[in-house]
C-alpha cells in the first residue's frame, strides 16, 4: 500500500432505503470505498438524505427492509397506474429528492475538502454544488446511465427520456472534473457522451479482504436452513433484472437429475424477490430463499457455501459484480457467468468455473464438477483468494483514485 495521504474528501451517496431494500452493491460499493479512503488519507466524510452518516450505519439501513405490512394507500393507487405513469412519476419523486438532498449540504458545518465524490443517480447534484462552493474538484461516480440501463431492462420514457437522460445525467457528467465508471464497458459508454479520456477513470470495484476472508462454514446457518449433509451452491445479491435470476428455477430442477444432494441458496431480497419465491414454490427442497441479512453476516454465509454463483442474462454487461470479489475473498470457487469484464476479474488462475450467460445446463453441470471433486475445490478456492489479493481491496481502488486526480492535477 502507498503513504497515507493527507487529503480529506466527502463521498455524497443518495441512497434511498424502502421495502426493496437488500444487499445493494450501490451502497455498498460507497462504504468501501469511503472506508478504503479513510484507511489511506486523511479522512472521509459520507452524506446521505439522512445527513452525516457513518459506513456502519448506511451498511445496516441498505440492507434491512423497510417494516410495515405493505405500501399504502397511495402506493397501492401508482401501482395501479399505466407502467409509463408510474416511470413519469417515479422521474418526479427523483427530482424533488434531489431538490432535498441539497439542504443537506448545510450539516456540513464549515468541514472542508480537498475533493468531493458523488454516487451518480438521475437528477441529483449535491455533490457538485458542495464541490463548486469550496472551489474543489468534483468526481461523479458511475454503475451505469440509468436512463440507458432501464430502457434495457424494458422501463420505456415514450416522450420525456431524452429530456430526462439530458437535464437528469448529462448536465452532471459534462460538468464533473473526474468521471469514474465501474467498467470499461461503461467507461465506452461515457466516452459516446464526448467525455475525452483524461476526464475518465475506470474504477472496478474492491472488496474487504480482511472481512471478507477464508474459513470455515457456520454450523448454526446450515442447521437452521436445513443444510446439513447438501452440497451448498451460494448466491448473494439484490433481485434485480440483470442478476439473471430468471435463471433459477431450470437450475433447480436440473438439480434434482444431476446433482440431488445439492441445494441452491440464495441470500438478499429487491425488487424481482416476491417473482423469484413464486417461480420456485415446487422447488423448495431444492432452493433455500433466505431472504436479506445483516451485511456483516454475509462474510459468513459466502463461508458457509461450498460453492458460489454469479449469473446473468445473455446481453450486454457494464457491471462490475460486487459479490463475485467477496465470493473469491472468501475462497469460495466460483461459478461465473462469462460477460463483461467477469472473465478479466476471474482471471485464468484457477479461480472458477466460466460458462456462457443464460445457459442453466452449464452452471449444473458446473456444480456437478464441482461437487464431485473437494480437491479440485479446495485448490480453486485458494486460486480465489490469491486473485482478489492481487486485484486489491478498497485501500488499493482509494490509492488509484488519490493518484488519478494527482495526474491530472486536480489536487496536490
Amino acid at each position: 500500500m502507498q503513504g497515507r495521504s493527507e487529503t480529506r474528501s466527502l463521498l455524497v451517496v443518495p441512497a434511498y432505503s424502502g421495502r426493496s431494500a437488500s444487499v445493494d452493491s450501490y451502497v455498498l460499493d460507497a462504504v468501501g470505498l469511503a472506508k478504503g479512503l479513510g484507511a489511506v488519507s486523511g479522512g472521509c466524510d459520507l452524506l446521505t438524505p439522512d445527513g452525516l452518516d457513518s459506513p456502519q450505519a448506511l451498511t445496516a439501513d441498505a440492507n434491512v427492509p423497510a417494516s410495515g405490512s405493505g405500501p399504502g394507500l397511495g402506493g397501492r393507487a401508482v401501482r395501479r397506474l399505466p407502467r409509463p405513469a408510474r416511470v413519469f412519476l417515479g422521474d418526479g419523486r427523483m427530482a424533488l429528492r434531489a431538490r432535498r438532498m441539497r439542504s443537506q449540504a448545510a450539516l456540513l458545518n464549515g468541514r472542508r475538502y480537498d475533493f468531493v465524490i458523488q454516487k451518480h443517480r438521475r437528477f441529483h447534484d449535491a455533490g457538485l454544488r458542495v464541490a463548486r462552493r469550496q472551489g474543489v474538484p468534483f468526481v461523479l461516480k458511475m454503475d451505469a446511465l440509468e436512463v440507458r440501463e432501464e430502457a434495457s431492462w424494458g422501463v420505456r420514457r415514450p416522450l420525456w427520456g431524452p429530456a430526462v437522460e439530458s437535464i437528469g445525467e448529462r448536465r452532471l457528467i459534462a460538468q464533473a472534473d473526474l468521471v469514474v465508471p465501474v467498467s470499461t464497458a461503461l467507461d465506452a459508454q461515457v466516452e459516446s457522451l464526448g467525455v475525452p479520456r483524461e476526464r475518465r477513470l475506470v474504477l472496478d470495484n474492491g472488496v474487504d479482504l480482511d472481512s471478507f476472508s477464508p474459513g470455515p462454514g457456520d454450523r448454526d446457518l446450515r442447521a437452521a436452513h436445513d443444510l446439513q449433509g447438501r452440497f451448498v451452491v451460494g448466491w448473494v445479491g439484490g433481485f434485480r433484472p440483470f442478476h439473471g435470476l430468471s435463471l433459477v428455477p431450470d437450475i433447480a430442477r436440473r438439480l434434482r437429475d444431476v446433482v440431488p444432494e445439492a441445494v441452491l441458496c440464495l441470500v438478499g431480497t429487491g425488487d424481482r424477490y416476491a417473482e423469484v419465491a413464486r417461480s420456485v414454490q415446487d422447488l423448495r427442497d431444492v432452493v433455500r430463499l433466505v431472504g436479506p441479512v445483516p451485511y456483516e453476516r454475509v462474510p459468513d454465509w459466502i463461508r458457509t457455501f461450498d460453492a458460489a454463483v454469479h449469473l446473468a442474462e445473455p446481453g450486454p454487461y457494464h457491471y462490475s459484480p460486487l459479490k463475485l470479489y467477496e465470493y473469491m475473498a472468501c475462497g469460495r470457487p466460483v461459478i461465473a457467468s462469462e460477460v463483461g469484464t467477469v472473465a478479466d476479474t476471474v482471471g485464468g488462475e484457477g479461480a472458477g468455473i466460466l460458462v456462457p450467460s443464460g445457459d442453466a445446463r452449464a452452471v449444473v453441470d458446473a456444480i456437478a464438477q464441482l461437487a464431485g471433486h473437494e480437491p479440485a475445490r479446495r485448490r480453486m478456492g485458494e486460486a480465489a483468494r490469491l486473485r482478489a489479493e492481487r486485484l486489491g481491496g478498497w485501500d488499493a481502488r482509494a490509492n488509484d483514485l488519490i493518484a488519478a486526480l494527482r495526474d491530472r492535477e486536480l489536487i496536490a
